[in-house]
This record gives structure tokens, C-alpha cells and sequence, in this order.
């Protein structure tokens, strides 16, 4: 799968200085920040996390809608039709896994394996979404 072919999509309300030291930490930690699009209810909003997330790398922070439900129509409305979305709560610790072997890891860099095995599961299976 091309490295651009899906977008990481996180709604977040007034966690700015949450925000980077959970969810942001996490996808840092798996390389996965090149991809990063936050959605913030309002220009005040926009401008916290902008100053959190200062000298970081992320693809954008985009004024979307305030609500759960409103947000996430937000980002739908904002990637083309078609574009691969993993969404992602703006709050996550870490990603954990289990090897191959079964061993427990608490706080893997595999993300991006497990996100790429989804879409190519749903284009194998005609699915219409994935979550873990």
C-alpha cells in the first residue's frame, strides 16, 4: 500500500495540552505524524492546539464543527470521496500488540502494519470499514 494512500483523522475538543502527549506521542512514536489531521470545533481551538503543537510535524488543523457527531461529519466532508480515513480519539495512551511469538508489547511501533492490513482488508473482503 502507497505511504499516502490513508489519512489519520483525530477530532479533539479542549485537550491542547492533552492532546500531544497522548494521541500525538503515540502516532510520533510510530512515524505516523506525516498524515495527522486535527479537527477542532473554532479558531480559538485552532489556535491552542497550534501553539501545543508548535515545532511539530502533522499535516494540518482544520476548523471543523463542534459535537462528536457534527465533527466527524466535518472530516467526511472534508477528505474526497473515497479517501481512506483511520479516526482516532485525540486521547489514546499507547498502541500495544502481541508479537508474532505472543510476547506482549505495551507500547508498540506497529501502527502502520495494522492499519495497513485494515484497508487491504476491506479491499479484499469488500468491507466498508475496520476498527481494533
Amino acid at each position: 500500500m502507497p505511504r499516502d494512500d490513508y489519512v489519520i483523522a483525530v477530532r479533539s475538543y479542549a485537550r491542547a495540552t492533552v492532546f500531544p502527549l497522548k494521541t500525538y506521542r503515540m502516532l510520533a512514536h510510530n512515524g505516523l505524524t506525516d498524515r495527522l489531521y486535527i479537527f477542532v470545533a473554532n479558531a480559538a481551538e485552532k489556535a491552542l492546539y497550534e501553539e501545543a503543537l508548535r515545532g511539530k510535524e502533522y499535516r494540518e488543523i482544520v476548523v471543523g464543527e463542534l459535537g462528536g457527531a457534527n465533527a466527524i461529519r466535518a472530516i467526511c466532508r472534508y477528505f474526497p470521496k473515497g479517501k481512506r480515513i483511520a479516526f482516532m480519539d485525540d486521547d489514546l495512551d499507547r498502541f500495544f500488540d502481541f508479537s508474532r511469538t505472543g510476547a506482549f508489547r505495551s507500547d508498540s511501533d506497529d501502527l502502520a502494519r495494522y492499519l495497513e492490513d485494515g484497508f487491504e482488508t476491506i479491499d479484499a473482503f469488500g468491507c466498508g470499514a475496520f476498527t481494533f
